[in-house]
């Protein structure tokens, strides 16, 4: 049999003028033709559908045993959504006729919208594949990563001074951490313990906060050492910074004025000038 690219179905109704405003109004069919009261010929999209009342035409004769062509039954047509449930309790606000709810199966949701003959039309909404974010939450696209001797303590040192959260820890046999993540506000950090392979080295990291006073006292409080109380700076943020015990340099502002770039650049010769750096 050769393919065609339009799929054709027939339903037998009884009473072709009654069904074509259904077909029409609420599921977005266009009559193509409807030359005589027992037939019409609508489409949607590649599907073409031709309704015929019983004893219209060669589709609505009487069979050879006597049947007569009728509506009903369990076949149908399926028309697919990907809004099940806003069209199902949209045509049912139009008055429309539905013989089941909206039926979960595996491969997605269904229900069945009768026409005014009792003929079904499966309204279908295939299931949505599971996706997965391709950056996990709470992260954003630089992470920094920490090697160090002993990141545990580092780790604990973290906690203390800036109110890092311990989100998970792995661990090899020996009991170095292989990899670890700490949340710091909205930003996570990633350690490890230091190897022959990936040696310890020290890093320096700025944090955004709320009150850069209040924390780089917090960090001296947990062992940290002062490079810069806190100041405000030209550039607009009050700033402040210190090193813990594995080098690392913590450097943390609060944003407390915006400047504009011309003013930036007036700001930037001031300090220059009085620093004596060209």
């Amino acid at each position: 049999m050769k393919n065609s690219k339009t799929a054709n179905v027939r339903y037998i109704v009884n009473n072709v003028a009654e069904a074509i405003p259904f077909y029409r109004d609420l599921l977005d069919f266009e009559v193509v033709m409807h030359p005589a009261p027992g037939f019409a010929a609508l489409t949607r999209g590649a599907l073409r559908l031709y309704l015929n009342q019983p004893g219209a035409g060669g589709a609505g004769q009487k069979l050879a045993d006597g049947a007569s062509p009728g509506p009903g039954g369990w076949n149908r047509m399926q028309i697919e959504t990907d809004n099940l449930r806003g069209i199902y309790d949209e045509l049912q606000q139009k008055g429309a006729t539905f013989r089941n709810g909206i039926i979960e199966g595996q491969g997605g949701n269904q229900a069945l919208l009768q026409d005014p003959s009792g003929n079904l039309i499966e309204l279908f909404e295939p299931k949505k594949p599971e996706t997965v974010e391709p950056i996990p939450e709470g992260f954003h696209t630089v992470t920094p990563f920490l090697l160090a001797d002993d990141a545990a303590a580092l780790m604990t040192f973290i906690e203390k001074a800036f109110g890092g959260e311990v989100m998970h820890v792995t661990k090899s046999g020996d009991g170095l951490i292989r990899h670890a993540t700490v949340r710091i506000g909205d930003s996570h950090i990633m350690l490890a313990d230091g190897t022959e392979s990936y040696k310890s080295a020290p890093a320096m990291l700025h944090l955004y906060v709320q009150d850069v006073d209040e924390w780089y006292h917090q960090a001296l409080s947990a062992g940290a050492r002062s490079i810069r109380e806190p100041e405000d700076q030209f550039y607009g943020d009050r700033s402040a910074g210190v090193e813990d015990a594995w080098h690392n340099q913590w450097w943390m502002a609060t944003h407390i004025e915006d400047v504009s770039d011309k003013e930036m650049k007036k700001r930037e010769e001031g300090f220059r000038k009085e620093a004596g750096v060209k």
